[in-house]
């Protein structure tokens, strides 16, 4: 049974508030880019992974380069495919999120680019920390101001066909989250419906119940973020392991109940709550407190899923846990009374 400040220690502890789907976290940090300038048919620019990259599309006739920090040529991409300039800084900055790494010694913006084929495809991403914050603290005037949506820097990203110049303006802005604590209040009313309920006669009723709603919501919930990512599936299995673990387990105990009676089915009801509080809810906490949520749900939906996963699962294993002490103590005054006979 989790006593409060271990449930506290969970809710801060940095690897659960690090969950996501392939790099796509929560944060209060909102990518707009406009169109670019002048329109060009069959060319869009615009922000995936909630700003982490960028993706360009050209189904055009025409090459089109995009130009690194220095206005050097970066990225080219028309009907022969995709090819990046190896002489860009931008080649190797751009290679992480927080373009961790050096920049080699022959990487030279004034020098001709020296293109490499990357893709047949007609599309490229690129990590472009024009268009998402890169400090690892919230920037001075959002310390300031951090419940007044703002600016936090401008973007402008060119490109170049021939010798004509395009545009992309936008600008990475500071959007306020919420507070957590309603959520957290929810999820514990929620554990506190299931746990009472799981004492009465319906009880094999309370809990199927609970673990169907569980592993619905949470099926939401993985479909969700699943799809509001460009990861690779390897990254995107790799993220939802957890969830996917707590669906199943869900849905085996869910079985056993059914077969058994929440009595017989204690152990598994109390891994299966466990899987959901951890795996499903504590890990994804940071959707009740953030205004960007990776997922191709509303909001709103992205954070019941969580509430649900957080109160139902610390519901069923509290449910379990009683339901487990019940059945010892039952068996262990049946020992008894077979001994005193």
């Amino acid at each position: 049974m989790f006593s409060l400040a271990t449930i506290c220690g969970f809710v801060f502890a940095p690897a659960a508030s690090a969950h996501g789907v392939g790099g796509a976290q929560p944060s209060n940090y909102q990518t707009v880019l406009a169109p670019l300038s002048p329109a060009l048919k069959g060319v869009r620019l615009e922000p995936v992974d909630l700003g982490a990259q960028l993706e360009l599309t050209n189904t055009g006739e025409k090459s089109f380069t995009v130009l690194g920090y220095e206005g050097e040529p970066y990225l080219r991409i028309g009907p022969t495919g995709v090819f990046r300039n190896r002489l860009s800084p931008a080649t190797y900055a751009n290679r992480t999120r927080n373009a961790q790494g050096a920049i080699p010694s022959y990487a030279d913006a004034s020098k001709p680019p020296e293109w490499i084929k990357i893709s047949s495809n007609n599309w490229v991403r690129w990590h472009d920390h024009r268009a998402h914050w890169m400090g690892s603290q919230e920037p001075p005037k959002v310390r300031a101001e951090p419940g007044r949506e703002q600016v936090v820097q401008n973007i402008r990203i060119e490109l170049r066909r021939g010798k004509e110049n395009y545009v992309a303006l936008g600008a990475v802005r500071w959007v306020p989250g919420s507070s957590i604590l309603p959520g957290l209040v929810g999820a514990l009313i929620l554990a506190a419906i299931v746990a009472g309920a799981s004492r009465t006669r319906g009880a094999d009723e309370v809990v199927m119940a609970a673990l169907g709603l569980a592993a619905l919501g949470e099926i939401i919930h993985v479909v969700g973020a699943w799809n509001a990512t460009t990861a690779n599936f390897g990254s995107k299995l790799g993220a939802s392991i957890y969830g996917l673990g707590g669906i199943a387990i869900a849905l085996v105990a869910l079985v056993w109940v059914k077969r058994r009676g929440a009595t017989a089915a204690a152990p598994i009801v109390l891994v299966a709550g466990l899987f959901l509080t951890l795996g499903a809810g504590l890990a994804d906490i940071t959707v009740l407190s953030k205004s960007q949520i990776p997922s191709i749900f509303s909001p709103l939906v992205a954070r019941l899923t969580v509430i649900f996963a957080l109160g139902l699962g610390l519901g069923l294993t509290l449910a379990g846990a009683l339901r487990l002490s019940r059945g010892q103590k039952k068996s262990k005054k049946i020992a008894q009374e077979t001994c005193c006979e």
